[in-house]
């Protein structure tokens, strides 16, 4: 049949001889320029089939919306090097019954791209906590063609909030890693009889990731695979999730890497966690051991828990904006009682006695309004004189590290004021990163409601319009954000900060600051000794010995009227206007740490690099250097 077909067709073309001919001779020549015009005004990425994909969503499909979430993408091959921009859109809703949006966060981040070269680009976006999220990606050139746009639905996306935490695991091997994953679920003996934890999630990972956010939903990081071929970036990706306050599990035989924190990891391993600036490692022998079961069943949530017994307690620098950021001062009732008294009194008694006098009671009703204006005016004139007259930006800085290396992690804290409506920019250079303030909120002392308030939304049965992020990434980072008059607003940065050296113990027993840092008050803490050092200054480079300082305890214990004992701090070297201490620096914890040893210092050093549009002026500037001290 299919020769007999081919034949007919042949034969018919044979029949029609040269009108066929004459057809095809005039349709080649346009065919081919029509195909060339196509092949050339195609972009690259359609020629070559490749397209704009989201490849992933958090760690193992695991996120939090206090902490940023990785989000990876492929970028496709374009046929010639170009900047693209990357738009990161993040729609939610809290409706259940409907996909109304109700808050947008949008992110963006420009990359360069080769010609003929496809990219893998890791984005840490900020997910909010809403009933439903959508997540649509753009790339478009620096002339604004569009490459491509893709979405993509959240709702597989796992928060990990109110108790559930995560441990990451990195193999390479099936077995291992069944292994590894039953004894950190069972115990040492990976008895399936064995009562699992509820809160635990368990997830496993093959690609190293090469920023240390992208590791940030997980509490603990096992690493059970070899890592020498990892690269330095993602070597110090590990490193620096460590300092953050993140648990480190390393199987020493399977990861056959021994410079890898190789300050940490000296003599043979112990099942002791070794403090990494912020965080805990700890190292196993092999998962033939099973060390790591007894590690994880000996009660991991107190000894791999990021922040205990830190300080600041929560990983942020709030408590210490608070103590040193502008604050508005409202009106007091004594003030506000004494006003209507006197306003009472002229509108009434007064008023209407010189009214009386002068024979014109009935001009009562102009004069009441005239006082009234008056008095408002003057309320106006008075309230607004305390308020701010410029942009202002107070800066706080919190760096954390510990003896054996000049890595430290920042936690920085600004807040602007504004003293009027308008759209502002905040800039900072020194690779920050912004994170969540306030559980995933807005801090605000205006302009966007409180949780609950939604009197319009009832009204009118439309879900209440929240204001989102508008954030460009990379250096500098960029927010913009429209602010109300005589208003305020606080954000959260995280990042690395490296020093020219640390805080450490000399052979001779004093303390020795190779940090570059002069400061202009500093204090050593004996937790365990009950017993804090207070000096007025240290500058760069100085030792200190610490028997020419005179010690003072700590906390005191105060017996109360129900013959119980309270605890409470001693505040020493307090001022009387109020300004910030550094001896207040164990007040950042829920209660008072008992063990360890600790080095703080207060400098008018924050990081660099910040900036507000428009001009602000820098208010109030201070950092706290914590370095945590091992024995002497």
């Amino acid at each position: 049949m299919a020769g007999r077909t081919t034949n007919a067709l042949v034969g018919f073309s044979n029949r029609n001889g040269c009108a066929a001919a004459r057809v095809s001779d005039c349709n080649a020549p346009w065919k081919a320029f029509l195909f060339c015009l196509l092949a050339l005004t195609l972009p690259g990425p359609v020629r070559s089939q490749d397209s704009l994909r989201i490849e992933s969503v958090g760690l193992g499909n695991y996120y939090s919306f206090t902490d940023p979430t990785p989000v990876r993408v492929h970028i496709p091959a374009l046929s010639h090097g170009q900047s693209i921009e990357l738009e990161f859109l993040v729609r939610s809703g809290n409706s259940p019954w409907h996909r109304e949006i109700s808050r947008t966060d949008r992110f963006s981040q420009h990359v360069e791209a080769a010609a003929g070269q496809a990219l893998e680009i890791e984005a840490p976006i900020l997910i909010t906590q809403a009933n439903w999220r959508e997540l649509q990606v753009t790339a478009s050139t620096a002339d604004g063609q569009v490459i491509g746009s893709v979405s993509r639905d959240l709702k597989d996306l796992t928060s990990l909030a109110n108790g559930p935490f995560l441990v990451a695991v990195y193999c390479t091997d099936d077995a291992i890693c069944r292994n590894v994953q039953s004894q950190i679920a069972f115990g040492e003996n990976g008895a399936s009889g064995s009562r699992m934890n509820q809160n635990l999630r368990l997830t496993t990972f093959r690609d190293a990731r090469t920023e240390w956010w992208a590791y940030r939903v997980a509490q603990t990081v096992v690493v059970a695979g070899p890592i020498s071929g990892f690269s330095s970036g993602e070597l110090q990706a590990l490193e620096n999730f460590t300092r953050g306050g993140g648990g480190l599990v390393v199987l020493e035989e399977e990861t056959a890497d021994k410079d890898f924190l190789a300050a940490y990891r000296q003599g043979a391993p112990t099942p002791m966690a070794i403090q990494v600036g912020r965080g805990r490692l700890f190292r196993a022998r092999s998962v033939v051991s099973e060390d790591l079961g007894r590690i994880f069943s000996s009660g991991m949530a107190g000894r791999i828990g990021r922040e205990t017994p830190l300080l600041p307690l929560q990983a942020s620098a709030d408590p210490f904006l608070t103590r040193i950021g502008v604050a508005f001062a409202f009106p007091r009732l004594r003030w506000l009682t004494i006003w209507l008294a006197v306003y009472l009194l002229v509108v009434g008694p007064l008023n209407f006695a010189i009214l009386r006098r002068i024979k014109r009671l009935e001009w009562g009703w102009a004069s009441v309004c005239v006082l009234a204006a008056v008095f408002t005016v003057g309320f106006y004139i008075s309230g607004s004189a305390r308020r701010p007259k410029n942009y202002t930006v107070d800066n706080a800085t919190i760096y954390s590290l510990d003896d054996r290396s000049p890595v430290a992690v920042e936690y920085v804290a600004l807040r602007a004021s504004a003293p009027k409506w308008g759209d502002v920019r905040i800039l900072v250079n020194d690779g920050a990163l912004v994170v969540s303030t306030g559980g995933g909120r807005f801090s605000q002392s205006q302009g966007n409601g409180e949780e609950g308030v939604d009197i319009g939304a009832a009204m009118t049965d439309k879900a209440r319009i929240q204001k989102g992020w508008d954030v460009e990434l990379g250096t500098p980072l960029i927010i913009r954000t429209p602010m109300l008059r005589w208003s305020f607003q606080d954000w959260d940065f995280e990042g690395i900060h490296k020093f020219p050296g640390t805080v450490h113990w000399t052979p001779a027993g004093k303390l020795k600051n190779e940090t570059g840092v002069s400061f202009a008050e500093a204090v050593y803490f004996d937790f365990a000794a009950n017993k804090q050092y207070r000096f007025s200054q240290v500058a760069a480079g100085q030792e200190i010995e610490l028997a020419q300082v005179t010690a003072s305890d700590i906390w005191e214990r105060i017996k109360m009227s129900n013959d119980q004992f309270q605890e409470s701090l001693r505040i020493v070297g307090g001022r009387h206007d109020g300004s910030f201490a550094i001896t207040e620096v164990p007040s950042w914890s829920y209660q008072v740490p008992k063990i360890g040893h600790l080095f703080a210092g207060l400098s008018d050093e924050p990081v660099s690099g910040v900036e507000m549009r428009p001009a602000g002026e820098h208010r109030a500037t201070k950092a706290v250097t914590i370095v945590y001290l091992g024995e002497k």
